[in-house]
């Protein structure tokens, strides 16, 4: 159970955002999000080979005020896949054409040790941990801009366990 919703454009104060929004499937009460610019074509022209943050936000229906995860990455994210054996694992494709790998374990740990830490304390100042969140999670891995795509990446998918593509494409 997974829905992809492209292109929705959302006013915000007078920005426009393009949203990529993901259900994610082994946990239906989350929802990931990258937002992209709503740009002209000059303008990211003249944004091209600039490194800029970027985030994919990964939200809990549990608390819609602030973002359980935040992703950084150095360009817009277009494209995110979670692994379907390992969801610790994200893989985002930019629209300078490389892909970024984050892993968010350490990440999810720090939030169950929060939350726990929370929950022991006897009616203690929750006032202090509340605006406490864990910091954007850098990516693991980024391919460099020599060796990716040419052009956004336009799709992204894991392969299944054992299966192999050779540089040139060959699926072995």
């Amino acid at each position: 159970y997974r829905f992809t919703v492209n292109s929705i454009f959302v006013a915000f104060t007078g920005l426009h955002v393009s949203l990529k929004m993901m259900m994610i499937s082994r946990n239906k009460k989350m929802v990931a999000v990258s937002c992209t610019q709503n740009i002209t074509f000059d303008q990211r022209v003249q944004q091209s080979g600039k490194s800029t943050n970027a985030y994919v936000l990964i939200w809990s229906f549990a608390d819609m005020i602030k973002p359980y995860l935040i992703l950084q990455s150095p360009y817009e994210v277009k494209q995110f896949q979670f692994n379907a054996a390992n969801p610790n694992l994200i893989a985002g494709g930019c629209i300078t054409g490389q892909v970024v790998v984050w892993d968010v374990t350490e990440a999810k740990e720090q939030l169950r040790k929060a939350s726990r830490k929370r929950a022991s304390k006897d009616g203690g100042d929750e006032d202090e941990d509340q605006g406490k969140t864990v910091p954007p999670v850098r990516p693991k891995f980024i391919s460099s801009i020599e060796d990716s795509h040419k052009r956004p990446v336009g799709d992204l998918a894991w392969l299944p366990l054992g299966m192999e593509v050779s540089p040139r494409g060959h699926i072995d």
